[in-house]
């Protein structure tokens, strides 16, 4: 697993993860040259192509010079993959048979399914985020505690919760999960969706969010209330000078 410590946590604060999506093979190829150096993370949403078995893992793994995590995410949990799951889940092998850094599986993947991609990602020292997308609402503290725990159970490397914000508050239901990070040493990703979740995109990389997503401007959000690249790199520029002021 990925090591976590409370200090690691607060080093990382400018871990951006730049999500990229395009309907055609070659205009994603050409998304992740034009920003391969953008970002610390690139994600590539595999399930926003066309025809996404149309994708050369290797090719896109050596245009960029930083990490990837290979997405093909699911209609229920706001993706675009519509064949079965077999299908869906077959792809993201591929990414780790191709050397791929990360992979994200969501947790309500069938158990069978998810053990199998995750026991070969392993093998291939990819490392895994499980996640967890509620796109209607935030559930309660405990609600959220409880599934922590479940999805530390899978040997997840990451763990990632998001979830619908109604009210800027609601973020504080996530809260208790970056404490949770600490002591099971697995890191997280935990935030808000939504205008009202905004800010807890940025907000959370001080708590001790392993990364954040930003789109690359308004107009090509891959979820709800992605803040784009530049306004990102300077709202936390800002926060740095802050803390050494």
């Amino acid at each position: 697993m990925v090591s976590l410590s409370k200090e690691a946590a607060f080093a990382i604060i400018s871990m951006i993860c730049l999500s990229l999506s395009h309907k055609t093979v070659d205009g994603l190829l050409g998304l992740v040259t034009s920003f391969a150096t953008s970002a610390d993370i690139l994600e590539i949403r595999l399930d926003l192509l066309s025809n996404p078995e149309g994708i050369d893992f290797e090719q896109i793994l050596s245009l960029s010079p930083v990490p990837l995590i290979f997405t093909n995410r699911k209609m229920d949990e706001g993706g675009g993959f519509r064949g079965d799951e077999r299908e869906r889940t077959m792809l993201l092998e591929n990414a780790v048979e191709a050397g791929a850094d990360f992979i994200d599986i969501e947790f309500r993947t069938s158990r069978d399914i998810r053990r199998q991609v995750m026991e070969k990602a392993h093998i291939h020292e990819t490392k895994v985020i499980v996640s967890f997308h509620d796109f209607q609402a935030t559930p309660g503290s405990e609600d959220i505690k409880r599934l922590f725990d479940n999805m530390a159970e899978t040997g997840a490397d990451v763990i990632k919760i998001v979830t619908m914000a109604s009210d800027p508050h609601d973020f504080i239901k996530l809260m208790p999960v970056f404490t949770r990070s600490r002591q099971a040493s697995v890191p997280v990703i935990a935030f808000c969706m939504g205008e009202q979740g905004r800010f807890s995109r940025i907000f959370s990389l001080s708590l001790g969010g392993f990364l954040t997503f930003a789109s690359i401007d308004q107009s090509s959000q891959t979820a709800p209330g992605q803040v784009p690249l530049d306004t990102m790199k300077q709202i936390i520029a800002l926060l740095k000078q802050g803390q050494e002021a």
